[in-house]
């Protein structure tokens, strides 16, 4: 395939999208992930891990016309399946999952998984949206002690998102090494953003981060293993965990962005902004095969965690502040090459939100390669 920069191709209709996955940190600033609560048993201060990418779990590959690819024609997540392979490590007595990849520990049993609201009723009807006093999601994990450990807290987006797998083995997205509500909607302790809210006429003020993990067969259900927002009176589910992962760190040469942890590099240069909603699926894997930039040839369309991972759904756009060809506003969205025989995965990097249209619709295109 001959090598090229930006080629223009004609413009199709954008998407509405509802989706996205990670967040909850900046480039080199906290992930929210510090111990919130500390007075049981043990003095656990909870060890510092990497969020690495893990693979999503597709291994097959589809062309135009929705028949399986085996011949490597199709350049997608089903034939790079690019990341750390999940593995995990359940304690059924204590009621513990530990994330081998991650580090962190996740509560995992039927009398500790509980529902509750981000804040209560009286405080969202108060108008008093960060008021987490009384039976809250925001309370529970801070005074549970499990495990022997006491500095268990809630989880944010950009943790739970890595708990998901898209392998479609099962009718959730949570990995199947949890057993007690892996199909209920989880909260995370990732609230939206002002400059967020103020865009839409304040109407997300009252807003946080939840996750959904039943996996749907429309539209409707698409975003399904990923995040969404509701307002903080509604009951979700609650699942604690502790230990914390190292913020995102960063660093750009040039036109290109080098994850320091993944070692990822993304492509960050000029020609990202023009982009209008002028690529097709198919279209969006060709480009960046075809790319030749800072030297290098090897580039490819980013599967769906890969993308996610440089997502930060703590600012508006909700994409890492290192990246400086961001694109004009409406049109953040960004094909991942993690598809199933007819849609495929694409995140939208102005509010942080996830949809799964046809691949003959039209829209953007950021590159990536394995890097150092």
């Amino acid at each position: 395939m001959q090598k090229h920069n930006i080629k223009k191709y004609s413009f199709m209709a954008a998407l509405v999208v509802i989706f996205t996955a990670c967040g909850g940190r900046g480039s080199g600033t906290s992930s929210n992930a510090g111990t919130q609560n500390n007075t049981g048993t043990q003095s656990n201060a909870g060890q510092v891990g990497q969020l690495q990418v893990k693979k999503t779990g597709r291994t097959k590959s589809y062309g135009r016309h929705n028949i399986e690819a085996t011949d490597g024609s199709i350049k997608d997540d089903g034939l790079y399946q690019s990341g750390v392979t999940p593995s995990y490590i359940r304690d059924d007595s204590a009621g513990i999952v530990t994330d081998k990849v991650t580090g962190l520990q996740w509560v995992d049993s039927e009398k500790n998984v509980v529902s509750k609201r981000w804040i209560t009723k009286e405080s969202f009807y108060k108008k008093r949206y960060t008021d987490t006093s009384g039976d809250t999601a925001m309370n529970y994990c801070p005074n549970l002690s499990l495990g022997g450990y006491s500095d268990w807290r809630l989880p944010t987006v950009r943790e739970l998102a890595s708990m998901m797998s898209y392998s479609r083995t099962s009718k959730t997205i949570i990995n199947d090494v949890f057993k007690y509500g892996n199909d209920q909607d989880h909260w995370t302790a990732t609230i939206i953003p002002e400059e967020m809210s103020k865009s839409i006429g304040g109407r997300l003020s009252s807003a946080a981060w939840r996750i959904w993990t039943i996996r749907g067969d429309g539209v409707s259900r698409a975003s399904s293993g990923t995040q969404y927002y509701n307002h903080k009176a509604i009951g979700y589910l609650v699942r604690c965990v502790r230990n914390s992962v190292a913020p995102a760190n960063f660093s750009k040469s040039e036109d290109i962005v080098t994850d320091n942890i993944t070692k990822l590099q993304w492509q960050d240069d000029a020609s990202i902004s023009p982009f209008q909603g002028d690529l097709d699926w198919f279209e969006a894997i060709e480009y960046c095969e075809g790319l030749a930039l800072g030297g290098h040839a090897d580039w490819r369309l980013p599967n769906i965690n890969e993308l996610t991972s440089i997502a930060d759904l703590t600012r508006f756009p909700a994409i890492d502040k290192v990246f400086t060809h961001v694109g004009k506003k409406n049109r953040l969205k960004r094909w991942s090459s993690s598809a199933s025989n007819g849609s495929a995965k694409l995140l939208d990097f102005q509010y942080g939100n996830y949809s799964m249209p046809s691949k003959s619709v039209s829209s953007q295109v950021r590159c990536v390669r394995a890097g150092l």
